[in-house]
């Protein structure tokens, strides 16, 4: 128990949310979802949403910074096909982006996969700056 605290103590603060629907593609229903991991203590995603239309999935979701004081944070992501195979990065996407959050002005993060195949979100938050 005391080695759990201590763990806790010393990694910053993590959570995740999901949201999951179904889209039909080639005739076929098929489960498409978007997970969002955050690493970083006074960082919150909410509103998590996903949606597949015209063969292609949006995930969309709310970044909010809970700190007083604003802070950089990295969003990268990955998707992957219906058989959980990791899909390359888009002709010329960057599979992340960097933003500076304020305190309580959320910011609204909207993917589009980048191919048809493409099903899965992956969605990773990281606090650039680790004080306070």
């Amino acid at each position: 128990m005391k080695y759990a605290l201590l763990l806790l103590s010393i990694f910053p603060a993590c959570s995740s949310t999901s949201a999951k629907d179904e889209m039909v593609l080639a005739g076929e229903s098929v489960d498409i979802r978007a997970e969002i991991q955050v690493d970083g203590k006074g960082i919150e995603a909410t509103e998590t949403m996903v949606r597949g239309k015209d063969g292609r999935v949006t995930a969309q979701f709310h970044l909010r910074n809970l700190r007083s004081q604003s802070v950089r944070v990295r969003v990268s992501w990955a998707w992957k096909d219906a058989d959980g195979m990791a899909l390359r990065a888009a002709t010329g996407g960057k599979g992340f982006r960097t933003l500076l959050l304020r305190p309580d002005q959320p910011e609204t993060i909207t993917l589009l996969s980048p191919t048809q195949t493409a099903v899965e979100a992956l969605i990773h938050v990281q606090a650039l700056d680790t004080s306070s």
